[in-house]
């Protein structure tokens, strides 16, 4: 479990999106060196971005995962390319299933708050905090996807109430 020192470190560590899932694809990777067959299966998530708010500190730049979504799944203006582990794929005839934890289910067709943290391009990013990185949008009001209180849930009803206005007021979006 990544440790997330307080809700002041979140907010200044990745990009807040507010967005929703356009498309998806569910692929297979290598993560072990000199493997042919892939071992890990992860689901990319096309975002159409309405606002983002702060910035992240960047992941390695050169990832082979990230070149290989960003050519195989070039985003458009106005989106971007999140990433996240686990995924269900057909694979020679054989259905794979990686699942994590419940709240880590697929992201559905609707509004969320995502906090990324981003590749050099900007134009794809980790859910690397996991449930703690998504928030349902509902109007004004934001869901957790976590459910055990943290820093990071936590933080964001005892400064913002839970409220998409009042985090949005916190922030001056990006250009």
């Amino acid at each position: 479990m990544l440790f997330i020192p307080s809700f002041d470190a979140a907010l200044g560590d990745y990009l807040w999106i507010v967005g929703e899932p356009i498309e998806d694809r569910t692929l297979t990777f290598g993560r072990i060196a000199n493997s042919t067959e892939p071992d890990s299966i992860y689901t990319v998530y096309r975002i159409r971005v309405e606002k983002r708010f702060g910035a992240s500190k960047p992941l390695e730049p050169t990832h082979p995962l990230a070149e290989r979504i960003l050519r195989e799944i070039p985003p458009r203006a106005n989106e971007i390319l999140v990433l996240k582990s686990g995924g269900a794929i057909t694979v020679d005839g054989v259905l794979l299933k990686k699942s994590g934890s419940m709240c880590f289910s697929e992201l559905m067709p609707r509004r969320y708050l995502l906090a990324l943290r981003t590749y050099d391009s900007g134009r794809a990013g980790w859910l690397e905090m996991g449930c703690r990185s998504i928030f349902m949008v509902d109007g004004d009001r934001l869901s957790p996807r976590q459910v055990t209180p943290e820093p990071v849930t936590l933080g964001m009803k005892q400064r913002f109430g839970n409220s998409l206005a009042s985090f949005s007021n916190g922030f001056k979006p990006r250009p």
